[in-house]
């Protein structure tokens, strides 16, 4: 028996050997490519929700990258007054969003806070990667009934949402953070009058 060749058992030896050369190479790229991915994903979320310049402090030196018409200029630098002395940030966006609305509404509270609400929500549908739809707003700010048919008009209410502690509750748009990140599948909203919990893209039980 001994003396009988099996050339196959060379070929498999062979085959085998040049296998386990290949697995270590293999998994270098693999994870090379998953790192490239999960860098570009971070990138954009980074870009997207950290550094964009839109989110930072409004002053007039912002003008000149994000202008303002000058008719309306002095309206907004009034919101810009109300805020401060109220201790609370203005964002270049809200700038725009009060601008926007300054000929509609007259009231510096009510205009400061539909700015607000507006640029808000507007960054919302940034983080998600959607075009802004301002329906529902435009609705509730025109006195119109604005129902809630789909997710892209239930963020409309979310941008509402500021972080409430005693309820456990977060920030509206640090919620769809969270949800851009995967750290989340549920968004929370707790208002006057309205309390509620709607899950994202839940997966359907068997047999459901």
């Amino acid at each position: 028996m001994s003396g009988i060749k099996i050339p196959w058992l060379g070929y498999f030896l062979m085959g085998f050997g040049v296998l386990l050369l290949f697995i270590p190479v293999w998994l270098y790229i693999r994870r090379k490519m998953h790192n490239r991915g999960v860098k570009k994903v971070d990138d954009w979320y980074k870009s997207a929700s950290v550094d964009n310049p839109k989110d930072k402090s409004w002053s007039t030196a912002t003008l000149d990258q994000y202008p303002i018409a000058p008719e309306v200029l002095p309206i907004v630098l009034k919101v810009w007054k109300y805020r401060t002395e109220k201790g609370s940030d203005f964002t270049i966006r809200e700038a725009k969003w009060i601008s926007h609305l300054s000929v509609l509404l007259t009231d510096i509270d009510k205009l400061s806070y539909k700015g607000w609400q507006y640029a808000r929500t507007e960054l919302m549908f940034e983080l998600i990667g959607r075009p802004f739809d301002s329906t529902v707003l435009d609705k509730l700010l025109m006195g119109l009934p604005a129902g809630i048919g789909n997710f892209m008009d239930f963020l409309s209410i979310l941008s509402e949402q500021r972080e409430d502690q005693e309820k456990g509750i977060k920030d509206g748009v640090e919620q769809i953070r969270e949800l851009v990140k995967d750290k989340s599948k549920k968004l929370h909203i707790h208002r006057t009058g309205t309390a509620g919990t709607v899950e994202v893209l839940a997966k359907k039980k068997k047999g459901a």
